[in-house]
């Protein structure tokens, strides 16, 4: 582009703000000549403050498929219906202190910049179907009074729903948030509103998801030091109680390992078989099953002859035991999760 082309600039040096009535005439146009305006006027600023889509002349106005190339302010503004499907917003998009009378609908929105919905009012319905935010999401102080779907959205940086008043229904289905593992004060608070909003809606694997968000978060904030080790751990084991191949995995490992151990510390003279290292260690981590306690003899004489045993073979009994109860645990914990109504 030529530079007699650019945008005119302000004082500060940022391009001119499209606004007031040359604003909403261009918009009452349509798409196909508010796109083209946009094209010819990168990173231009657009404000409709305080404006009202509720008169004749502008209850028409639909804003799907309209290209913001730069900073858009619908501050204060006023919807009857709120149409922004499939928009694009290159710069901030501001909402604060509007008010959607009916209706609102983002579907397969792109923000691209800050989304700022600071005390704004849905008196109906609001939609986020599959919506794209690049950037931060704030809804603090808003209240929806219809139902609210954020169903396939995508977040890049973890919404901030605080202080919302949900009045209805909220579905989080589907909905993605770039988990990001250095997080920011406040993130875990974020997490922790998310799965609230989860619970409420009966989504346990959202709820599961933002309560292992918010665990992660945590550290280093609200866990210091080595508070932060159980949650490490319960990481490290079950996945927070997400994941059923994990503890199973671990349960084999521990099994597989301590008998292969047994057999190494074996002391009897006996002929035996690795097989009698794995009974022993199958009756360490069973020992409520049926025959564990035969088990447990017939493998013990074969691999350290007649009891008491060497007290290193007691102390590993010991500690097998104790991962067995703990993987045990885990590995319920993830069929409760997964199954529960």
């Amino acid at each position: 582009m030529a530079e007699n082309d650019k945008p005119d600039k302000d004082e500060e040096g940022k391009p001119k703000v499209l606004k007031g009535q040359a604003a909403l005439t261009l918009a009452r146009q349509g798409k196909d000549a508010w796109n083209a305006w946009a094209e010819e006027n990168p990173g231009r600023r657009v404000s409709f403050w305080k404006a009202n889509f509720t008169t004749e002349a502008n209850k028409r106005i639909s804003f799907n498929g309209f290209f913001f190339p730069g900073e858009v302010s619908f501050t204060e503004a006023t919807f009857l219906y709120g149409h922004f499907d499939g928009a694009i917003f290159r710069g901030e998009a501001l909402f604060s202190n509007a008010t959607f009378e009916d209706n609102a609908s983002f579907t397969e929105t792109i923000f691209e910049h800050r989304a700022a919905f600071f005390t704004t009012s849905f008196k109906a319905s609001s939609v986020f179907l599959r919506a794209i935010f690049k950037d931060i999401a704030q809804y603090a102080g808003a209240s929806f009074n219809g139902i609210v779907s954020f169903s396939g959205s995508r977040f890049q940086i973890v919404p901030d729903l605080r202080g919302t008043d949900f009045k209805n229904h909220v579905t989080l289905h589907g909905i993605a948030v770039n988990f990001r593992r250095r997080a920011q004060y406040g993130d875990a608070d974020k997490y922790r509103r998310l799965k609230e909003l989860s619970v409420n809606a009966r989504d346990h694997d959202r709820e599961q998801m933002f309560f292992a968000y918010e665990l992660i978060a945590n550290r280093g904030y609200e866990t210091r030091g080595l508070k932060t080790w159980p949650s490490h751990l319960y990481e490290l084991f079950g996945d927070f109680g997400r994941s059923l191949l994990r503890p199973c995995s671990w349960l084999f490992g521990v099994w597989f390992g301590f008998g292969i151990f047994y057999r190494w510390l074996e002391t009897s003279d006996k002929t035996n078989h690795i097989w009698d290292g794995l009974l022993f260690s199958t009756a360490q981590l069973f020992p409520f099953l049926g025959g564990a306690k035969g088990t447990l003899h017939d493998a013990g004489k074969v691999l350290f002859g007649a009891p008491p045993f060497d007290t290193v073979i007691n102390v590993m009994a010991l500690a097998e035991g104790g991962l067995g109860i703990l993987f045990i645990f885990l590995i319920g914990l993830a069929l409760r999760n997964r199954f529960r109504i």
